[in-house]
């Protein structure tokens, strides 16, 4: 388990909301579950109009429509840390009474993250409703640059990336360690827009990319390829994007990941990678509670018209359940910070800090 570092003053919430896991909210098991007449409120840590802003309101509207006794959800944005202000408030003030649920999304949950900013929070004891999953991430490399990415005699592959190295991007270190990959590093691209603008102008040879359009816009000139992808979880396994015509990393790289240190990085990567966003509610939540959560994600999932809400957000319909997302979480927090640690060194090892 990670050790978490809280400044001094959150010690009164933090013991504040370890009474109200003690003092529940009076629910008994055979009592039936009702919101009628009262409000949920619905906790995102990212700004109005983002991806997971616009998911976490057509799931609170969903919620609205199923949960018992049709309750009102009030969507409260609360910024910082890439999400983890968010979810330390969550963790540290809500009550265990159902009346408060959270919209997470990747950054959250990532201890690459999390323990840079101190959270308050156990990634693994949130109580899971389900989401949606990760609709996958593909690396694009120029078809011209492709015989200098095994061939170290001759000048590297040039990756581009943002600021911040997200997930799929690190795709390219465990290719560089693994896989003999001839790769060198250019960061501080503001946007994936200014990644496609770079790459189709030649000024990096290859980067990654979650959104399906434009892997097919770029592939579909000729000069493009997909190297691998990190494929997409459905009905809890890992599924190859056949339009990619690209291994998964996780088949790529798997078998020549040994060392049990690096297993479990290699484990969190691949466990990480396929996190979009999903609904949570507080540990110590009412087992009713939590049911009656969970029926009502379980009932949208079947209605076409919840489906057609997820696609016009821009995200393809990939509906992960609880129990899916219990072991990815398990696995995302109980990684050691010694495998944390391997998988900066081998950034280090291509001139990247990971932060960690």
């Amino acid at each position: 388990m990670f050790l978490r570092h809280r400044p001094r003053g959150m010690f009164v919430t933090a013991f504040a909301a370890l009474a109200s896991l003690v003092v529940t909210s009076g629910v008994r098991a055979d009592e039936p579950v009702s919101f009628q007449g009262k409000t949920i409120s619905m906790i995102i840590g990212y700004g109005a109009g983002g991806r997971i802003d616009v998911h976490g309101r057509v799931d609170a509207g969903i919620l609205a429509q199923r949960l018992p006794g049709n309750p009102t959800l009030v969507v409260r944005n609360v910024l910082g840390a890439d999400g983890i202000v968010a979810l330390n408030l969550f963790w540290t003030q809500a009550k265990p009474d159902g009346l408060t649920v959270a919209e997470v999304g990747a950054s959250q949950i990532d201890p690459l993250q999390f323990l840079k900013a101190k959270a308050a929070y156990d990634v693994a004891k949130l109580i899971l409703i389900g989401g949606n999953a990760h609709s996958g991430t593909a690396l694009v490399m120029r078809k011209e640059a492709l015989p200098r990415l095994y061939d170290k005699s001759k000048p590297p592959v040039v990756m581009g990336a943002l600021s911040a190295v997200r997930t799929g991007m690190q795709a390219t270190l465990w290719g560089g360690e693994y896989l003999g990959w001839n790769a060198k590093w250019v960061l501080g691209y503001p946007a994936t827009k200014a990644l496609t603008l770079a790459v189709e102008k030649g000024e990096i040879d290859m980067t990654s990319f979650s959104e399906i359009e434009d892997v097919k816009r770029l592939t579909a000139t000729g000069n493009f390829m997909v190297v691998g992808q990190t494929g997409y979880l459905r009905d809890g396994k890992v599924t190859a994007r056949a339009e990619y015509d690209a291994p998964i990393f996780s088949d790529m790289i798997g078998e020549k990941v040994t060392d049990p240190l690096a297993k479990q990085a290699f484990a969190y990567w691949r466990s990480i990678s396929q996190i979009g966003e999903f609904l949570a509610l507080p540990p110590g939540t009412p087992a009713p509670i939590v049911a009656a959560y969970r029926k009502a994600f379980e009932d949208a999932v079947k209605d076409p018209e919840f489906k057609a809400k997820v696609n016009q957000t821009g995200e393809e319909f990939l509906p992960q359940h609880a129990d899916v997302l219990t072991a990815l979480l398990a696995t995302i927090g109980g990684t050691p910070r010694e495998a944390l640690g391997y998988l900066s060194t081998v950034a280090k090892k291509q001139g990247l800090d990971l932060g960690e």
